[in-house]
């Protein structure tokens, strides 16, 4: 796969683009073709763009700088407004496919102080109270659930393609052979999600908010979980899978349990994963060459956009656990 991948130097940004075609394909054609004939060799990638840079202006140097500037504070910027892992954690209790979904549109995690876990019961009282969006009938929320899936999609689909064209479109100057690097950091937050939500769906806070989820089932009471609630099956995953929280009783916090001190360590290592994370973006976006301040933008509005549908929808979820008020079927 990696060697059908598309080469460098064959597509740019609007901005710069024209220029840069010209004295890649002009002035640097020599450099080019031994890029070409050997596109995994770090010489010769890095004697193309050598080149190219000898050949542009002083102050396109500065505009290209100070694009890479901006592009490194986004990364941080977005772990301000991106989903935190214990939310996601007790989404995917119920909905695992859409928490993995809003990861993947994420392009980052949110950020607390370092082994500052917020626990379920905290996540889920700063949505207590009455809910501005009223329980909706049974086909309604079908059609409610159908939105979610499609705004998360369509912000996944954003948030890589844009790291797709950012890594054929620039090139980042420390791996400059690798084209795919920024890929690779806006995979991340999946990856991290399936680590921690995975041994999540073990805990007993999962199991009790899985007990509390159904109208097809009756809710267990936290200590009763392990050995008297039946496994789910297939169907009940599915229709759980689909059901959004505008559906489902209210969350009855005092029946949360503690997470287990296993349960504790594994959001821990998520945490650490999400900011390990967080400093590859800063790494991989602030050492982007070949685009200008109007390009980076545009790269980072992109993320935020499909960073702030994520949290939308996800706070909508945490949002519709609360209030006991519901339409007939």
């Amino acid at each position: 796969m990696l060697l059908n991948r598309p080469l460098s130097f064959q597509d740019w940004y609007s901005n710069y683009g024209a220029d840069f075609m010209t004295l890649s394909t002009g002035t640097c054609n020599i450099t080019l073709a031994g890029y070409v004939a050997s596109p995994f060799d770090p010489l010769l990638c890095d004697a193309h763009v050598n080149c190219i840079l000898e050949a542009t202006t002083e102050a396109r140097k500065a505009h290209m700088a100070s694009a890479a500037i901006f592009l490194g504070m986004v990364p941080t910027l977005l772990s301000l407004i991106a989903p935190s892992i214990p939310q996601l954690a007790l989404l995917s209790a119920r909905r695992p496919l859409l928490a993995l979904f809003i990861s993947s549109g994420s392009t980052v995690l949110f950020l607390d102080r370092l082994f500052r876990i917020e626990s379920p019961r905290e996540t889920l009282t700063r949505t207590e109270g009455e809910r501005f969006i009223p329980r909706l009938k049974r086909q309604w929320a079908i059609l409610f659930s159908v939105g979610e899936y499609l705004l998360v999609t369509v912000a996944a689909i954003n948030a890589i393609w844009n790291s797709w064209q950012l890594g054929n479109k620039a090139v980042v100057v420390w791996k400059c052979e690798l084209n795919f690097m920024p890929l690779i950091w806006v995979l991340g937050p999946p990856f991290i999600v399936m680590v921690v939500a995975i041994p999540f769906q073990f805990t007993t806070v999962a199991r009790s908010l899985r007990a509390q989820a159904s109208d097809y089932s009756p809710p267990t009471v936290p200590e009763q979980v392990d050995s008297k609630r039946k496994p789910s099956t297939m169907g009940e995953l599915m229709v759980r899978e689909i059901t959004p929280a505008i559906r489902h009783p209210t969350i009855k916090l005092e029946e949360i349990p503690h997470p287990e001190t296993w349960a504790v360590i594994i959001l821990n290592v998520g945490f650490c994963l999400a900011a390990l994370q967080v400093l590859l973006g800063i790494g991989v976006l602030s050492s982007v060459l070949f685009l200008s301040v109007r390009d980076a933008m545009w790269v980072g509005l992109r993320y935020i956009v499909s960073t702030g549908v994520c949290r939308l929808v996800l706070a909508l979820e945490l949002e519709c656990m609360t209030s006991d008020k519901r339409s007939d079927d």
